[in-house]
C-alpha cells in the first residue's frame, strides 16, 4: 500500500515463504533482468535458472508440481502487476490464483517499483 522499494521483496521473504509472480497479472521475471535477484530457493515455479536452462528467464515447473510447492509453503509473496493490467489466463496463473484464492489469505500489499507485492498466509495466520 504505497510506494516502496525495488520490486524483490527480499525483507518479506523468509526460510519457509514462497515467491510466485503475475498470479493475478502478466508475468514479470523480466524485472530480475534489472538486478533484482531472487531470495534462493524461494521462487515456486521455477524449475531451472537462465544459466542452468540456456535461456534468458528460466524454465518452470508443471501446474501440478506448482500447486505442490504453494501447498507446502506457510506464506507466499505474490509479486504480480498493479490493478488494471491484463490478467493471464494460462494453466500456470490458473492453479496460482485458485491456490491461493483456495488455501490462503491476503494478509497486506503494497506497490514497488511498478509491481504489487501481496502477502499471503494461511488462513488465520496473518
Amino acid at each position: 500500500m504505497g510506494e516502496g522499494p525495488p520490486v524483490q521483496p527480499a525483507g518479506e521473504v523468509r526460510a519457509g515463504h514462497g515467491c510466485v509472480r503475475g498470479p493475478l497479472g502478466s508475468k514479470r521475471r523480466a524485472w530480475e533482468l534489472a538486478g533484482h535477484t531472487p531470495v534462493a530457493g524461494t521462487d515456486l515455479a521455477r524449475e531451472r535458472g537462465p544459466a542452468a536452462s540456456h535461456s534468458l528467464y528460466g524454465t518452470e515447473v508443471a501446474p501440478a508440481e506448482l500447486r505442490t510447492r504453494m501447498l507446502a509453503r506457510h506464506r507466499i509473496i505474490a509479486v504480480g502487476s498493479p490493478p488494471g493490467d491484463a490478467v493471464e489466463n494460462d494453466p500456470m496463473a490458473q492453479v496460482k490464483r485458485d491456490t491461493l484464492a483456495n488455501h490462503f489469505q491476503a494478509c497486506g500489499e503494497r506497490r514497488a517499483g511498478g509491481a504489487m507485492i501481496t502477502v499471503y498466509a494461511r488462513r488465520d495466520h496473518c
